[in-house]
């Protein structure tokens, strides 16, 4: 297995790093003659890995510079990104100061439109020949049923225990990611009295339910892909 406990609870990956990671993983297993296989749910990082997608560099200077000119005005600043990236602009909903910023920021660090970065999305062309997608479409009902047991045992087997566990042990704070990922989140509401304890289970079943459909619709979007009907899930 590779790519498991890399990181410590503190720390935090872009998905520009993870990509690197894995592929020097892949390039591993496969030097050794074998057959990689990755097996997980996260759409975006999947075709990080897979494909030739690149991800621009940002720099929270830059960014909090142009914000401060445009904060005001953002349609402003989606009217200057359509003189200087028009295809980029064409995306962009007028009023969306943030997506416009990041336009504009990636056109200073890099001399390059914004547009030019993300043609990869809608060319589902792996960089490894012969990969073969499978993903398991439980019918809904058995899958709702195993997210709310796997939360229910999550609860009754100590996650409340594990979470202050993962606290006391990193007094300088856990990295965003940790804080909110599924289960943990949840968890650290209810020890910060955000959260009543009776609805932790609930709340990590729902937000888990949440992540699966649009697992199933990420992947049901890449033509890649096949379904496997299965009631194990």
């Amino acid at each position: 297995h590779h790519m498991i406990d890399v990181l410590d609870a503190t720390e935090t990956v872009t998905v520009a790093e993870f990509q690197q990671l894995a592929r020097v993983a892949i390039d591993d297993v496969l030097a050794r003659g074998r057959v990689p296989l990755l097996v997980g749910g996260s759409g975006l990082y999947f075709r990080a890995v897979v494909d030739d997608l690149r991800f621009p560099p940002t720099d929270p200077d830059v960014r909090a510079r142009i914000e401060a000119r445009w904060v005001d005005d953002p349609r402003g600043a989606h009217a200057h990104l359509t003189t200087v990236d028009p295809d980029a602009a064409a995306r962009i909903e007028p009023d969306n100061l943030r997506r416009s910023v990041r336009a504009l920021e990636v056109l200073e660090l890099t001399g390059e439109r914004f547009s030019t970065w993300d043609g990869a999305w809608d060319d589902h062309r792996s960089i490894y020949p012969g990969l073969d997608v499978t993903y398991l479409e439980p019918p809904t009902d058995v899958l709702r049923a195993r997210i709310a047991a796997r939360a229910q045992a999550m609860v009754a087997t100590g996650l409340l225990d594990e979470a202050q566990r993962l606290r006391d042990t990193h007094p300088g704070g856990l990295s965003t990611t940790a804080r909110q990922a599924i289960g943990y989140g949840e968890a650290f509401a209810v020890l910060d009295g955000d959260l009543p304890p009776d609805d932790l289970t609930a709340a990590i079943s729902t937000r888990t339910w949440g992540y699966a459909r649009r697992q199933r619709s990420w992947f049901r979007r890449d033509p890649r892909c096949t379904s496997a009907a299965t009631n194990d899930v």
